[in-house]
């Protein structure tokens, strides 16, 4: 089965990689690049010459956006003039391009003369013009052929319908339009084959554009709307001042703010009273309720007199001793303990001296009376409670002035916020009417105004009559047809390498077949030759030490005996084998075994088994016969059928003159078996020289035969995909891939460029 190339990661490009392909591919981007610059200039020479007329227009503030412009504004409001100039800009473009006005310009100018671009009237078309389209007419013949095939069954007038709309798609097509930057101008240009068709057709498009101007921004019926309006809004204002008048009336008032002074003064004073009456209020209530309760604490009778029957200080002496006494107990108690001496001695005392005031105690006489100081406080309560009744009585009465004067206020502000919105209302209606009235008088203006045409579109150029053709442009056209020639070229280049899967360097074979490569041989094609052929054409004949690809072999030589070191066993016999005929194995094969030989210290025997070509016997001027194909069924011994080569320790074993089928008896008997053994014996290396993997079913036979394959690809001609498919089938075949050798491979990048990378 075919395995598919995949790669885990594309290869890094160096600068070296990048020349490579640049070179490699050379030719190919020289021929766009001289291909590209000759149709570019080709094309700008045949391209018929193209004439501009320009005009500039000047769109001022005038009659047509100043009112609309002021009416569109709200009071206060703030509007980006700039934006609303740049609107207005695109509105005029807009109608410039607007389709009407398109019709009746090619109505007017013509259809033949806009599908042409020229007409007889502004001089036609020159002669060098003529000579200068007669291919384009003749490119032309083909599509007008089938154009008139497709409109063959249409009538006449749907065939001028066709005419007229193919012409008006032509005037939007040459027709452009440009708003100056930073002003209120806009530039229009006209192109046509004919500089007086060019300012022919932009002068009916500037005339046509200025009629459709006038048109747009008149507005139909505006001095009756106006008109009524304005009386609308004077009968409005004269209801507006009647009411408001009836409403100052009504609240006879000279001064709403005088008013509104007196009001506040009144009710602030006002609360101050209330506030200083509910103070005093509260100081009545509390001295009320506090005289109460002095009078409920004292008794209605107190004691005038009281007389006892002893000394009338000898009891209060006692009852001050017995206190002495207690307090010198405690003091003792806190000294000593409950049952010592002097406490024991102490409570003694102070029970003898208790006892002694119990007797001196008698009965006393008292005498009791009116208590003046509660009929003082009842009196003075009585006072009070008439003060408290007057102070409620005048908090009433300020509660009611003050609810009073707010309900005043209350009212007062009802009828100023109503009288302000009348005046608001009225303000409004005259600014309106003021507006209208404006509207009216420009109405009038626009009415005599239309009569002559006159609007705030202003001529500043006049269509030019161009001398020089617009296009082509002959040297920007150069310019881009050399540029469009490198990077074409150049991306022709890279394009042919990702498109070419044929082996080019020596990774390529590591890269997508996954085996070792040996190295990489250099072509051998005269820098300097004139012949057209292949390159395996200049391969020589015969064996020549001296070419300069020998260094290559000797680097493979090198490389394939370092490889055989490194293997855990012996490996002695290699076959060589390619993708197809004329990969120049037999060549390889032979310079290599040359090389072996020098790098080795055994004998080299070198194989011919390309029973269809033989050629290794021609390399080194040897006998055809006898060979490897004459050892079966025949008298030859294994000795006898080797020759030398003429290069010491290099013998050769020639293909021999039996036909391919008697040769390829060999690989089906054990004589071939018996040959390697006897070759392993006696040389150090064994190369076969073998076909083309597709050529012959032996060459897969006799690699699973040897210690190993080489593999050769040419340069250039090899594909990635037939080596896949043919190391697939060695691999199925059992034959050991020692790696890959690259014949006749071509250094495209010059020496002197390569060494500077």
């Amino acid at each position: 089965m075919q395995k598919t190339i995949q790669f885990e990661e594309p290869p890094e490009k160096s600068l070296r990689d990048i020349y490579y392909i640049i070179f490699r591919h050379k030719w190919k981007a020289i021929w766009f690049f001289i291909g590209a610059i000759i149709i570019v200039n080709l094309i700008s020479f045949f391209s018929p010459r193209i004439y501009r007329s320009e005009a500039e227009l000047l769109i001022k503030i005038g009659r047509e956006s100043g009112p609309a412009l002021e009416s569109a504004v709200a009071p206060n409001q703030f509007v980006d003039v700039t934006a609303q100039r740049e609107n207005e800009l695109n509105s005029e473009i807009s109608i410039l391009k607007n389709r009407e006005l398109m019709e009746k310009v090619v109505d007017s100018i013509g259809v033949e003369a806009i599908l042409k671009g020229y007409d007889k009237e502004t001089g036609g078309q020159g002669l060098g013009q003529k000579i200068l389209g007669i291919p384009r007419k003749l490119i032309a013949l083909p599509f007008e052929g089938v154009a008139k095939l497709l409109s063959f069954f249409d009538s006449e007038e749907v065939k001028k319908l066709k005419q007229r709309e193919k012409a008006i798609q032509n005037l939007y097509k040459n027709f452009k339009t440009e708003i100056i930057k930073k002003s209120n101008s806009i530039k229009v240009s006209y192109d046509a084959k004919s500089p007086g068709l060019a300012q022919k057709v932009l002068s009916k498009i500037i005339d046509s554009y200025l009629d459709k101007h006038i048109q747009v921004h008149r507005t139909e019926g505006s001095y009756q709307f106006f008109n009524d309006q304005k009386n609308r809004l004077y009968q409005t204002i004269l209801q507006t001042s009647k009411e408001l008048s009836e409403l100052k009336n009504k609240a006879q008032v000279g001064s709403l703010e005088e008013q509104r002074s007196i009001l506040m003064k009144r009710i602030g004073f006002l609360k101050r009273e209330l506030e200083s009456t509910e103070a005093e209020i509260a100081v009545s209530e509390a001295m009320v309720n506090t005289m109460e309760q002095e009078i409920a604490n004292l008794p209605p009778a107190i004691v005038k007199q009281e007389v006892s029957g002893g000394a009338l200080s000898a009891p209060d002496e006692m009852l001050k001793r017995v206190n002495e006494l207690e307090l010198k107990e405690q003091e003792l108690r806190a000294t000593f303990t409950e049952d010592s001496i002097p406490v024991l001695e102490a409570k003694r005392q102070v029970e003898e001296a208790k006892r002694i005031l119990k007797k001196t105690e008698e009965t006393r006489q008292i005498t009791r009376g009116i208590n003046e100081t509660r009929q003082r406080l009842e009196l003075n309560l009585l006072t009070e409670k008439s003060v408290l009744a007057s102070l409620k009585s005048k908090s009433e009465a300020l509660k009611e002035q003050l609810t009073k004067a707010q309900e005043e206020l209350n009212l007062l502000n009802d009828i100023e916020q109503r009288i302000t919105q009348l005046e608001l209302d009225k303000k409004i209606q005259e600014t309106n009417y003021q507006k209208y009235y404006e509207g009216l008088e420009q109405s009038l203006i626009d009415q005599a105004l239309e009569l002559v045409k006159i609007s705030n579109v202003r001529i500043v150029q006049s269509p030019t009559y161009p001398m020089k053709y617009a296009r082509p442009r002959l040297l920007l056209n150069c310019i881009l047809g050399i540029l469009l020639g490198i990077f074409g070229g150049l991306g022709l280049a890279f394009i042919s390498e990702s498109l070419n899967h044929s082996f080019g360097k020596p990774e390529d074979i590591e890269r997508t077949l996954e085996i070792p490569a040996l190295g990489a041989i250099t072509s051998l094609v005269p820098k300097q030759s004139a012949c057209k052929g292949k390159p395996d054409q200049w391969l020589p004949f015969k064996f020549d030490p001296t070419l300069p690809f020998i260094k290559d072999f000797e680097a493979v030589g090198e490389r394939l005996i370092m490889w055989a070191k490194r293997q855990p066993s012996s490996y002695q016999v290699f076959s060589l084998t390619g993708c197809h005929k004329g990969a120049g194995v037999s060549t390889v094969a032979a310079y290599l075994a040359s090389s072996l030989v020098h790098h080795s210290e055994g004998r080299v025997l070198l194989v011919d088994a390309n029973f269809s070509h033989p050629t290794i016997h021609q390399i080194f001027n040897l006998n055809h016969s006898p060979g490897l194909a004459d050892l079966v069924g025949s008298s030859y011994i294994q000795t006898s059928v080797i020759q030398p080569s003429g290069i010491a320790r290099l013998d050769v074993l020639s293909a021999g003159k039996a036909n391919i089928a008697q040769g390829q008896k060999v690989f089906e008997s054990t004589i071939l078996t018996d040959l390697i053994k006897f070759w392993k014996h006696e040389y150090h290396f064994v190369l076969i020289d073998t076909p083309a993997v597709w050529e012959e079913s032996y060459v897969v036979t006799l690699g699973s035969m040897v210690d190993g394959m080489i593999m050769v690809f040419e340069a250039e001609e090899d594909r990635w995909e037939v080596a896949q498919r043919a190391k697939n089938l060695l691999e199925m075949g059992g034959v050991k891939l020692v790696g890959g050798i690259l014949n006749k491979r071509i250094f495209y990048v010059p020496q002197w460029v390569y060494q500077r990378l």
